[in-house]
């Protein structure tokens, strides 16, 4: 995990999602990679095809308000906000980083559509670090959205309020699925540099898929020891974060859409209920 992609913008949640980028690149020896979007000038033609909320696509909505807020000024504030918060962590500001370099920060302007963008730089990227949308925070959601669906990378979305970085305790949401097994493996660095890792496995093992005690063996061969907590299953969302607390955990991994995004606006799930109701810094990926 060498570079962390951040969607910048100047607001007091973009700034500490920032922050804690760069606390977190500091540890596991990464570099930053700041990006400012602005819309395309010709935005019906740019959108066109991107009228899916539900599936990470733009909307009506999170368009016109990023409209709105897309001046010259805001760009250019938003890369003092970089400036300082890569500064203030000694990060070296460079236009492209040296071979094998570390604790380098570089800035990048864009036009177009935050589900574009993530589809062109979130692959290129290992991390991509979100703030949570507040709940009519339109804007925020499109960037979150399109970092989950169209990346394909892990995406950490902070709390718009967070006292220290992340990732100390470490909690892993195991449900035996392949994305919780893809989070895993590709956020390896953190659980490697964490003091606590703990799998919390709610209800029955009975799906396919390795068990927790197999995750368990397989994180050994990193270096990483883990403890395993099993809840009975009854309340999978209420036991999950009751577990999380318990363990005093600062961080949970988890797999994103297992089921699709459809079934579980409708149904609900664990993923919307996590990103919708959930006060934590979490980093979820979907494959």
């Amino acid at each position: 995990m060498k570079v962390i992609l951040v969607p910048v913008s100047n607001r007091p949640e973009s700034k500490v999602a920032l922050q804690v980028a760069a606390g977190l690149a500091q540890r596991i020896e990464a570099n930053i990679v700041g990006c400012h979007l602005r819309p395309h000038r010709n935005r019906d033609s740019d959108y066109k095809s991107r009228g899916l909320p539900l599936f990470g696509g733009a909307n009506r909505k999170g368009l016109d308000a990023f409209d709105a807020k897309s001046t010259k000024s805001a760009a250019v504030q938003s890369a003092k906000v970089f400036a300082k918060v890569v500064e203030d962590a000694d990060f070296n500001v460079v236009n492209k980083p040296r071979l094998g370099a570390t604790s380098c920060a570089t800035w990048r302007e864009y036009v177009g559509s935050p589900d574009r963008l993530m589809g062109i730089r979130g692959p290129v990227a290992d991390l991509c670090v979100v703030s949570r949308p507040a709940a009519k925070g339109h804007i925020g959601r499109m960037f979150l959205l399109a970092a989950l669906m169209h990346s394909g990378r892990p995406v950490l979305v902070v709390p718009p309020k967070l006292a220290k970085v992340p990732g100390r305790r470490v909690a892993i949401a195991w449900n035996q699925s392949a994305e919780v097994s893809r989070v895993v493996s590709a956020c390896m660095p953190i659980l490697q540099t964490a003091d606590q890792v703990t799998i919390i496995s709610c209800g029955p093992e009975n799906r396919p898929g390795p068990k927790a005690s197999q995750l368990s063996v397989y994180l050994r061969n990193y270096g990483v020891k883990a403890k395993t907590v099993v809840s009975r299953g009854h309340n999978e969302q209420v036991e999950l974060m009751a577990a999380y607390n318990g363990s005093k955990s600062d961080l949970l991994l988890m797999g994103a859409y297992s089921r699709s995004r459809l079934r579980e606006i409708v149904f609900g799930g664990m993923t919307e209920h996590m990103l919708v109701n959930a006060r934590i810094p979490v980093i979820m990926q979907h494959s």
